[in-house]
């Protein structure tokens, strides 16, 4: 159950230096920003990568970036008070799917976040036993960003002025959510293949690719049944969040398999992650196989127990509690997400508390009920979670080349640097990105990168409907000394994290980086290096650089990178004009074409 927040909240600068404007009350809609409701302070230019062309007159008009009408940096204190009846037994969650720094008050009583907090990801407070009643809620949203590394977020199009501003306030969604005592926190399914035939997934450890036309049946976009079909395997890794220690079934059930798979759990109090790979069954044998005297579906001899033996860390890398088995239930032609193709699965997780014998239960398949290997007493579901996914392999094709379920594929690419001057932030909702990704489209863009900011889930979900692939960056951009402050490898170690556990269940994302033009020393390497590691070990399904344009391109490919993009490698141009550069690369008010060496004139 959701209960929405939106709606007028009182808001005070509490942030402004003038102690008046500090104890002045106004009034804001959210979601929105301090700017589209109108509060705020006349914008002096104040925030510019080039103030050298600042013009001191007043009121004359910023020259290098579009003028804000209002602006403001600093802490803002949002109130409202909120009636809300707890039920007994629930538990109950504060969200703000996207903010700046944020903290929350209730009754003057601060709680702590439920998740790790990031400007790119929602924030999350678990506010159980809080609410009951009539109660003060104040959100403290903090746009000066204390804690984090300013200097670097304010440069990046997360934040400046120059693209999506510094705006204050809440985004997207804002509500109280309730769950049961234990429920499905996450759900994250990766679709991988293995074996030598077909692409790993980066440059480090590539293999030579089989002839294409055997990987995908031309013009079907289904992978044929037989060999290649039965390398895909599928990891789906559950998290539950449980309130007290729990056993129970967990129930998974999916359009991409050919029965419902039926799992015992046993959990401690706090948040567990269980691992379950799903493959073809003409990739093991089939023998019955148990866990605690349940049968397995279809498991055969590769099926695993959860034991001392299998707990600890997969096969697939992730470090879990209960690694529950591999099922062999994946059907044998699946269609693959491809460019211009939004082909989707769904897969639900249902958690229930009972156990015992009963009839089979069904799952529906395109109409049809598939018969479950599985019989339990099914009482209410307790927690259920619906998460959608798609097949699909991208990285390197063995010999250099990019390239997209065995296919080489060229990226027409655009830079999107958070550019929306009418509402200064991205929109929140997929109909807006719809459009928007669909206008791209038609010009032959298949390839988005994100120049230093992550875009909400929603660009996301369009891009996944149509076939786009998407480039997501931290909110990163510090030419000079990236990662070398403890402050910054913290934070952005978090936002990686976070940003690859919300984007996990998206075939759209394919690649990320660590920022933009990213320049440091031998520290903040190391560190870079350590981070690209984080991410494959959560994630071994995308590709990962350490910087778009690092150290910009002087010091040629990063070894541990799976992919380079840069304007020049070493002194050798890669882009194709050079725009206002100083003398020795072109001229300012000129366009250099870095092939031909001629100059137009603007």
């Amino acid at each position: 159950m959701e209960y929405s927040l939106e709606g007028k909240w009182e808001v005070r600068l509490t942030g402004a230096e003038d102690q008046t404007e500090r104890e002045l009350c106004h009034e804001m809609i959210l979601p929105g920003t301090l700017d589209e409701n109108r509060i705020g302070y006349r914008d002096t230019g104040k925030n510019q990568w080039h103030m050298e062309e600042t013009n001191d007159e007043e009121y004359k008009p910023i020259a290098t970036r579009f003028t804000r009408k209002y602006t403001y940096e600093g802490e803002a204190r949002l109130t409202r008070m909120v009636h809300f009846t707890e039920n007994p037994g629930k538990r109950v969650f504060l969200e703000a799917e996207r903010a700046r720094v944020l903290s929350l008050l209730i009754d003057g009583q601060e709680v702590p976040h439920a998740l790790p907090p990031s400007i790119s990801t929602p924030q999350v407070f678990e506010v159980t036993g809080r609410m009951d009643g009539t109660h003060e809620i104040t959100l403290l949203s903090d746009n000066s960003y204390p804690g984090l590394p300013r200097e670097q977020i304010i440069y990046s199009s997360a934040a400046t002025d120059e693209t999506q501003t510094n705006w204050n306030g809440v985004l997207g969604y804002l509500r109280l959510r309730e769950e049961q005592e234990v429920f499905l926190r996450e759900v994250r399914v990766y679709p991988k293949i293995k074996g030598d035939a077909v692409l790993s997934m980066g440059k480090r450890h590539a293999r030579q690719l089989e002839n294409t036309q055997n990987t995908v049946l031309a013009g079907t976009g289904q992978m044929p049944v037989g060999e290649q079909a039965s390398r895909w395997t599928v990891s789906v890794i559950i998290e539950i969040d449980a309130g007290r220690a729990f056993g129970g079934r967990l129930r998974l059930c999916s359009d991409a398999f050919t029965t419902e798979v039926v799992i015992p759990v046993s959990v401690p109090e706090g948040c567990t992650e269980i691992a379950v790979e799903i493959v073809s069954a003409d990739a093991v044998h089939r023998e019955a196989v148990s866990i605690d005297g349940v049968e397995l579906a279809g498991a055969g001899a590769a099926a695993r127990a959860a034991s001392a033996d299998s707990a600890g860390t997969s096969e697939t890398g992730w470090n879990s509690e209960n690694v529950a088995g591999r099922y062999a239930v994946l059907k044998p032609e699946l269609c693959l997400w491809d460019e211009d193709e939004g082909n989707l699965y769904e897969l639900t997780a249902q958690l229930f508390e009972a156990e015992g014998a009963a009839e089979a239960t069904a799952c529906e398949d395109n109409g049809k009920a598939a018969q479950s290997h599985h019989a339990f007493v099914r009482t209410e579901i307790m927690s259920e979670k619906t998460v959608r996914f798609g097949f699909r392999v991208f990285g390197d094709n063995g010999r250099g080349r990019l390239a997209l379920n065995g296919r080489t594929i060229f990226l027409r690419g655009e830079a999107n640097c958070a550019e929306f001057p009418e509402e200064g932030h991205p929109p929140m909702d997929k109909a807006a990105w719809l459009e928007i990704l669909g206008r791209y489209h038609s010009y032959g863009v298949n390839c988005m990168r994100f120049h230093s900011h992550c875009p909400p889930e929603a660009a996301f979900e369009a891009a996944d409907e149509l076939g786009m692939l998407m480039q997501p960056e931290l909110s990163h951009w510090d030419p000079k000394g990236a990662f070398e402050t403890e402050e910054s490898f913290a934070y952005y170690q978090r936002e990686l994290t976070q940003i690859l556990r919300m984007l996990a269940n998206h075939p759209s994302f394919v690649m990320l980086t660590l920022g933009n033009e990213l320049w440091t020393q031998k520290t903040g390497l190391s560190r870079m290096h350590q981070m690209l590691a984080l991410a494959r070990k959560m994630d071994d399904t995308r590709l990962y650089a350490i910087a778009s344009n690092g150290f910009y391109g002087t010091t040629g490919c990063d070894a541990e990178s799976d992919f380079y993009t840069a304007q020049r490698f070493f002194e050798l141009p890669l882009r194709g004009t050079f725009a206002a550069e100083k003398k020795g690369r072109g001229h300012s008010g000129a366009h250099q074409s870095s092939l031909s060496g001629s100059v137009y004139e603007l």
